[in-house]
């Protein structure tokens, strides 16, 4: 065997280890690199899933109500709101009345859809309003008390007066009752809608709010604020902390008063004025 033939072998010797091993991995790594990837993409796909369908509930309002026993044709403008007579003619129309600036006195009704959004189903464990509050509005009343009725409970109540308002249940009375969520859930499939009637009050503010419906699913919790579509909420107290259009007696406090008697609204002089005086 000559010298240049032994090198050869010897050198074969020594790095067929790492040639061999080398060639092992780059076979290797293709196929672990393949399995992560596969397992990446599909865990991507899931989460894409969830994703691509937007948050668990979809929540929006369709429409705000009143309730006619308690506010009559009732509204209040903001001091400095200059109200237009021919306004005063459809005080019946609140979609109108809101949208030229009035504010339901001591309630409003938003009514909203719940839509269930994710496959894997989902539970509507809460529903809170974050509301911005001050003094009650006392620019111009536009008063037209109720005549005698019932007045219907909603499903769901909210006291704006209070720190952290939460849904609660009406009592017999009407008055809010315990954690409506307490005692109850709202679970939905995918694409499966509730509708919800959800009763804001308050004795004390003007207040402005927000909705959040919180959801949970697959051990995951959400917080998704309730589309208005364009409708502002708001409500305000009457000044003098009545809870009804027939218990209003602080009309001084009012700035502008107008007042329906004999199929029309009349301007009055709201310090001199007194609920039932002609």
């Amino acid at each position: 065997m000559t010298d240049e033939e032994s090198d050869s072998r010897s050198f074969w010797a020594r790095h067929r280890k790492v040639i061999i091993g080398t060639a092992i991995t780059s076979l290797v790594a293709p196929i672990t690199v393949g399995v992560i990837s596969t397992q990446l993409n599909e865990g991507a796909k899931k989460v894409s899933e969830k994703i691509g369908a937007g948050p668990p509930v979809q929540a929006r309002v369709v429409s705000i109500g009143r309730s006619s026993g308690r506010q009559g044709d009732d509204w209040v403008f903001p001091v400095g709101h200059r109200v237009e007579r021919p306004l005063l003619n459809g005080a019946s129309d609140a979609k109108r009345m809101r949208a030229a600036g009035a504010v339901d006195p001591v309630v409003v009704m938003p009514v909203l859809i719940l839509q269930g959004q994710w496959k894997e189903g989902v539970t509507v464990t809460g529903i809170q309003v974050v509301p911005k509050c001050g003094r009650p509005l006392s620019g111009t009343l536009v008063y037209k008390p109720p005549g005698a009725g019932p007045m219907k409970n909603p499903r769901m109540v909210f006291d704006l007066d209070e720190p952290q308002p939460r849904a609660r249940v009406p009592k017999r009375d009407g008055s809010p009752g315990a954690d409506y969520f307490q005692q109850t859930s709202i679970s939905l499939r995918k694409d499966e809608q509730t509708v919800v009637v959800a009763e804001m009050r308050t004795r004390e503010h003007y207040c402005t709010f927000d909705i959040f419906v919180e959801a949970s699913t697959g051990g995951e919790t959400t917080k998704t604020k309730v589309e208005t579509g364009g409708n502002r909420l708001a409500v305000t107290a009457y000044v003098d902390g009545a809870l009804t259009s027939s218990s209003v007696r602080g009309f001084a406090s009012y700035r502008d008063l107008y007042v329906f008697e004999n199929g029309a609204f009349v301007q009055k002089n709201p310090d001199g004025y007194s609920a039932g005086a002609q």
